[in-house]
């Protein structure tokens, strides 16, 4: 998995460039998402890239933002989008 993000001095938290829909899995996404994104009211449980421990999200609004990097998305309801490069 790649984690374009980890030798940076601090995250980039800048506007990302490319993202896509995601789903639930059991494996990690193709590389580490610089954030997601609610874009349709639901919950989230997400893994960070430095942990192995599951974080979950309940009841989240429109626009919410975990405070994470995101390397895997274990559970989801509603629609969530990766914010990338």
């Amino acid at each position: 998995m790649a984690d374009p993000y980890k030798s940076a001095a601090k995250p980039t938290w800048t506007f990302g460039r490319s993202g896509q829909i995601i789903s639930a899995s059991s494996s990690d996404l193709a590389s580490v998402a610089k954030a997601i994104v609610c874009i349709s009211e639901g919950d989230v449980t997400i893994v960070p890239p430095e942990s192995d421990t599951p974080i979950p999200f309940v009841g989240c609004p429109v626009g919410f933002i975990p405070p994470y990097q995101v390397r895997r998305v274990t559970h989801l309801t509603g629609q969530w989008a990766t914010v990338e490069n």
